[in-house]
């Protein structure tokens, strides 16, 4: 009896939760109505002989409900967390972006004068003293950045321009202008 019982269980769950829903509707009406309202249907007499079997197919058919139901808001749960991490990540990367627009618009005559020999001229290096003033402007920035593992014992430094800051001024070259 018990693996029939099983076997009704898996069928129930393999047909879904629409089906639970109804099964558990319709067995929860016929435990739970009133005498006269199964009397005027023709199910008190059924009631009265299979309810040990309509109350375990109740219970079952509600667990069954339970589960669909906690399972779809896992699923949503998921679903919604991973769309807020998806736009934070689109946010922060505006953020930076925007940021990095404004590091390469907001540059003075002679930081461009400086930054030419990297976008037009295409280099990769230039050598400056640590004490330059328009490159240490250009480093904090975060345009050019200093490659430590290739100094000199004159007092130049190595430095490289950052790969988005020399695409964006290759984009858009208004950001060279002299001026």
């Amino acid at each position: 009896m018990f693996e029939s019982f099983l076997s009704v269980f898996s069928t129930a769950r393999q047909a879904g939760p629409l089906v639970a829903a109804a099964s558990a509707l319709t067995t929860g009406v016929i435990i739970f109505a009133s005498a006269p309202f199964l009397e005027m249907l023709g199910l008190h007499e059924f009631r009265n002989v299979y309810r040990p079997f309509i109350g375990a197919t109740f219970l079952a058919s509600l667990s069954l409900v339970v589960f669909y139901c906690l399972s779809a808001f896992a699923n949503l749960k998921g679903y919604v967390f991973s769309k807020i991490r998806k736009w934070k990540t689109k946010r922060k990367e505006n953020l930076v972006y925007r940021t990095q627009l404004s590091a390469v618009k907001n540059l003075t005559a002679r930081e461009k004068n400086y930054l030419m020999d990297f976008v037009i001229r295409g280099e990769y290096t230039r050598y400056y003293q640590w004490k330059d003033e328009t490159a240490k402007l250009l480093r904090d920035k975060k345009i050019l950045y200093i490659d430590h593992s290739t100094t000199s014992r004159t007092g130049y430094f190595a430095h490289h321009i950052n790969p988005w800051a020399k695409t964006l001024l290759i984009e858009d070259s208004t950001f060279l202008d002299r001026g």
